[in-house]
């Protein structure tokens, strides 16, 4: 019987723990510990693990219950990630192949779920990734992110970021920036 995405991060979280694997969740399951939720299907989760660590990764993953096709893991982890399935539901694995995946796992944050503990990335790093895959989806999650942490966003860390990823022409820093102005017309209104 198919689980839910929130189940399968706790289980492969602990798996990961024991393992001795730093792993910080993101996506939508993070986005919903610091905005308002949305749904998803999958789960998305940032591992330490270079090339040396991926097959005790793989085994790890495959000894919590997961489906893993070890030859298409490894081939697809070259480029930073790789997906598996546990309990019918897809899980993509992101590497810290980018300087932006690496701090997202530096400054994940841990909180507790059912009385389990459970790694996530902070809320401007989950920002930072979302501007990375910039689609449709990512941009609409931004506006939640930024509505709901108006006055807790770290946003001089954003614009530090922000500045090294993108390009000034780029549409993700557009985005950036428009959602900055808005967050500082915000704060400006609620002191």
């Amino acid at each position: 019987m198919p689980s839910d995405p929130l189940t399968v991060s706790l289980e492969l979280g602990a798996a990961l723990e024991k393992a001795g694997f730093d792993y910080a969740i993101g996506g939508a399951l993070a986005l919903g510990f610091w905005a308002v939720p949305r749904a998803t299907l999958d789960v998305d989760v940032g591992v330490d693990a270079d090339a040396l660590r991926l097959p005790d990764l793989l085994a790890t993953l495959r000894q919590a219950g997961c489906i893993v096709d070890f030859e298409r893991a490894l081939e697809a982890a070259q480029r930073g990630d790789f997906g598996v399935r546990k309990d019918g539901v897809r899980v993509d694995v992101f590497l810290p192949e980018l300087e932006v995946a690496r701090a997202a796992l530096d400054r994940r944050v841990s909180v507790e779920v059912s009385g389990r503990r459970l790694w996530i990335v902070s809320p401007e790093d989950l920002a930072l990734l979302k501007l990375l895959f910039g689609r449709t989806k990512d941009f609409a999650d931004l506006e939640r992110l930024f509505s709901a942490r108006a006055q807790s966003l770290d946003i001089e860390y954003l614009e530090r970021s922000v500045g090294e990823l993108f390009l000034s022409g780029d549409l993700r820093r557009a985005k950036f920036e428009e959602l900055s102005r808005e967050l500082e017309k915000r704060r400006k209104r609620e002191v």
